[in-house]
């Protein structure tokens, strides 16, 4: 047995004191950073008024980070409080710039701690003071009034902000150098990463009212023409995100398959979207059901265009979730009990996630544990009957608007 499955059972804590991470050694490095933010010069100042405000928002981490902070960005630019629109971003999250105007400025650090690239150790750490010499710059000469950073992790930006002289900083404490921020936030761990995202708009949104449209989008977004024809004559789909098949969001091609019997039987097609490396998890499942096979033959604005059309979409734990987000398409997310319920649950309201209830969910434990029932033990079924609830809600929603 490995050391992992003796374990379960005995869930690990989330969050040491304020902090989200368990290791000393980082919560070591998160209270020593949030020392020297109280030791540092306070440079704040009121929130200019009687006209719309220059904010930044910053997200350095990677696509599926970035994707869950769009709806953010829509909020902003739909408040009146809000004049320019500044962005923080790593290189890696630049394929997102794809989908739409998403702000008015694009600033990019590459954090060495979030660098994937094949780079040594030495050269990540060069290419972070390179970018980030450059990113300063240009953030000084855009003269923002108010700056939010939504990483609630140790990568965060907060005394990079606070160098820069913006007066208004928002963010939060659970990554350490919180102490740097003029407005500062508790992660709550019984909230979602986006409710909690959400939370840090409150200073600049000052009470200005916000109905849901239904869809929500992206602003700019241009449909793929490509994607956007297959969609029209596709008509009635949903969208089938299986994944790569990895252990801890592996759900069993026996209940993809129940699941989408029951679709078809609803009179819906079957597509199926994911990466190039995902193609043969769902191989048995498509070759089952048959369906449109879209694994691998998408850019980034033609997934985009699929979702944005679809009448649902049933993945694993995964970036199509938060894709889907933006346009408030009707959601199932498969999700384990690793993490607490609604911790990754993506930022709209038409989405259920089903899990399979466990005396040890959430066991917070990297690695889950070799069973996984948590995932494996849920049917077909219910998540069916999931999706069916998100579809149901949002017609509900579409026709309480056109009566009003």
């Amino acid at each position: 047995m490995k050391p992992e499955a003796k374990q379960v059972g005995v869930p690990r804590r989330l969050m040491t004191g304020p902090y989200l991470a368990r290791n000393p050694v980082v919560v070591g490095i998160m209270a020593v950073s949030d020392a020297i933010g109280l030791l540092a010069p306070r440079r704040t100042g009121p929130l200019p008024t009687g006209r719309p405000l220059n904010v930044l928002i910053a997200n350095p981490a990677h696509l599926g980070d970035l994707i869950n902070v769009l709806p953010l960005l829509e909020r902003l630019r739909a408040s009146r409080n809000v004049g320019k629109l500044g962005l923080l971003i790593g290189s890696w999250g630049r394929s997102v710039l794809q989908l739409g105007e998403l702000a008015d400025r694009i600033h990019v650090i590459d954090h060495w701690h979030l660098n994937r690239s094949d780079a040594s150790w030495l050269e990540k750490v060069r290419h972070h003071a390179r970018t980030k010499a450059l990113a300063v710059e240009e953030m000084r000469r855009e003269s923002y009034d108010v700056a939010i950073d939504t990483y609630p992790y140790l990568e965060n930006v907060a005394n990079l902000l606070w160098r820069i002289g913006v007066r208004t900083r928002i963010g939060f404490t659970s990554g350490g150098a919180g102490t740097f921020h003029t407005h500062r936030f508790a992660f709550d761990p019984n909230l979602s990463i986006a409710a909690n995202q959400e939370r840090l708009l409150a200073p600049v949104l000052r009470g200005d009212p916000l109905q849901l449209e239904v869809p929500a989008g992206i602003h700019g977004f241009r449909p793929d023409p490509e994607a956007a024809r297959l969609a029209n004559d596709l008509a009635d789909y949903v969208v089938l995100h299986i994944g790569r098949g990895e252990r801890l969001k592996n759900w069993p091609a026996a209940a993809w398959i129940e699941l989408g019997q029951r679709l078809i039987g609803d009179g819906l097609r079957l597509v199926y979207t994911g990466e190039p490396s995902e193609a043969a998890n769902s191989e048995s499942v498509r070759a089952a059901l048959g369906g449109i096979n879209l694994i691998g033959r998408l850019s980034l604005p033609g997934f985009a265009t699929i979702l944005s059309r679809a009448r649902g979409l049933v993945s694993i734990d995964t970036v199509a979730g938060h894709l889907a987000a933006c346009f408030q398409v009707p959601t199932a997310i498969i999700q384990n009990g690793v993490a607490p319920p609604n911790l990754w649950r993506p930022n709209q309201p038409f989405v259920r996630l089903v899990t399979f209830p466990m005396p040890c969910a959430p066991c917070n434990r990297t690695r889950g544990c070799e069973s996984m029932r948590c995932l494996r033990s849920t049917s077909g079924d219910a998540v069916h009957a999931a999706l069916r609830e998100a579809m149901a809600a949002k017609a509900s929603t579409i026709e309480t608007l056109a009566s009003q």
